[in-house]
């Protein structure tokens, strides 16, 4: 019988979840309270594995309710088995949703070197050579938190609504602040693209997370958007596991 699995990315801004039948995703969802999860384990009974990848600290509210549902909890951290090799100086540091996209990323690109963009309440930089494994990466500022910053750091700046500006050219404050904002942003992807395809050639770009469909609009660079990308490798992760333990 096929595995059926429930997979938990508990993230800053929001909870999601996906149901996935062996590696096929057959469900995504937003999860609002423990209420929702109570209608999933009705709606789908064979879930026997949950993977949850946690980095706004709801790991022990999780754990406490699946284990009273019976069900099998996986925390994926810097301590499980990857399908990879990490070459960080500081795991115990490291973001899980990192792993997990990088995870996710690496199932689709064969041999490839892979980079991955994850674009959340910050924007991750991660890359793996699949010679040497898992690499490393960069943190920068998401869009909203750097809307938020300019408004909180200065005296007089608006806090604005994130809008895609229509021109490079902020002919307002508000049109100069989305202009530095998300140009700059694009820039700033566009520039690390170029950077790993410099140094390591044919490399694979995948971009995740929230904004990632409104930032992948607006970049020239070849690159595969996945939403979804942190959950498929909770579950390529979770699979790698149990199947080797």
């Amino acid at each position: 019988m096929a595995m059926v699995n429930l997979c938990i990315d508990s993230g800053n801004t929001r909870l999601k979840a996906a149901i996935f039948q062996e590696n096929i995703l057959v469900e995504q969802f937003i999860i609002n309270n423990l209420n929702d999860f109570e209608t999933l384990l009705v709606q789908y009974p064979a879930i026997e594995y949950i993977g949850v990848c946690d980095v706004s600290n709801k790991l022990e509210i999780l754990t406490d309710f699946f284990q009273a549902k019976e069900k099998k909890i996986f925390n994926i951290n810097a301590g499980v088995t990857f399908p990879f090799s990490i070459r960080y100086e500081t795991p115990q540091t490291l973001g899980p949703d990192r792993l997990c996209a990088v995870a996710g990323a690496f199932s689709y690109s064969g041999k490839k070197p892979v980079f991955v963009i994850n674009a959340g309440t910050c924007i991750t930089y991660d890359f793996l050579h699949p010679l040497n494994g898992y690499q490393g990466g960069a943190i920068s500022p998401g869009l909203h938190m750097r809307l938020k910053s300019m408004h909180e750091f200065t005296q007089k700046l608006p806090l604005v609504e994130l809008n895609w500006p229509q021109h490079i050219e902020g002919a307002s404050t508000t049109a100069a602040l989305l202009s530095g904002a998300c140009w700059g942003l694009i820039d700033e992807i566009e520039g690390r693209i170029s950077r790993y395809k410099e140094k390591y050639g044919d490399v694979e770009v995948f971009i995740s997370g929230g904004d990632a469909l409104l930032l992948a609009e607006h970049i020239k660079s070849n690159i595969f958007a996945s939403p979804s990308l942190v959950l498929e490798g909770i579950n390529k992760i979770l699979i790698y596991n149990v199947t080797n333990a």
